[in-house]
């Protein structure tokens, strides 16, 4: 069954409208990742929300391909739209899914970026429209699986975001690039730098380095998705048996 607006006719939205009340907004960025594809932030949410929703009954928005980009973005192909901009076009898709009916909106962060922006936004969506919204930040909810599967913390363009691309589509990971002997970059405290140094950033030394085990991506990927519907139903289903 289809669930993505953008691929359903506007007359296939209304009727699925009568079954549904939850829509899922995936927001990316277009940034340089290590191994992968500049779009890493964006197909990894917008794959999580096309698993998750069948189980949340909801219906599913294009992603935002654009975010907010800072440290990475001088290297080629990164794109940065600021706070504000990113901030305001997330509330007006709010506004636009309320005259629609919907109740609940679930807003599916792919780029760490992006989360002073989602954050502010949150309550004037709320205050706005009424309705209930809910942000993840896919990879921090995923962090107990990543240290459970990989026996080691994610990272930006690391072990956790490569697992989820390869997973989707293995032709976005250049495995050719892995033999880079400046491949990663460890953070240290108190310093930072514009550019970043690496695209594939550890932020401290249990930093996984990038794994292309097929059957330990995918564990993980699953792991993520089921974990997450779960979460997140239970969520809806309490705020609809306590506020509605």
């Amino acid at each position: 069954m289809e669930r993505r607006i953008d691929k359903m006719n506007w007359r296939e939205v209304k009727e699925r409208l009568l079954k549904s009340d939850t829509v899922i907004l995936p927001v990316g960025t277009l940034e340089a990742h290590s191994v992968t594809s500049n779009n890493t932030d964006t197909i990894i949410p917008e794959r999580i929300a096309e698993m998750i929703a069948p189980k949340l009954e909801s219906l599913i928005l294009p992603p935002i391909p654009y975010g907010v980009t800072t440290s990475l973005l001088p290297y080629p192909g990164s794109v940065d739209i600021g706070e504000s901009v990113l901030s305001e076009m997330i509330l007006n898709i709010a506004k636009s899914c309320k005259k629609d009916s919907f109740k609940h909106f679930i807003i599916l962060n792919g780029h760490g970026g992006n989360n002073n922006a989602i954050e502010s936004s949150k309550k004037n969506i709320y205050l706005q429209t009424g309705m209930f919204v809910y942000v993840v930040h896919w990879w921090i909810f995923a962090y107990p699986f990543c240290e459970k599967i990989f026996k080691a913390e994610g990272g930006h363009g690391g072990v956790d975001e490569t697992a989820m691309v390869l997973s989707i589509d293995p032709d976005l990971v250049k495995t050719k690039y892995l033999n880079d002997e400046n491949l990663y970059f460890e953070v240290s405290p108190g310093i930072s730098s514009l550019p970043a140094p690496s695209t594939a950033i550890l932020y401290s030394r249990k930093g996984g380095k990038i794994s292309v085990n097929k059957r330990l991506c995918r564990d993980y990927h699953d792991r993520v998705i089921n974990e997450l519907a779960t979460e997140l139903k239970k969520m809806i289903l309490s705020a609809k048996r306590n506020l509605t």
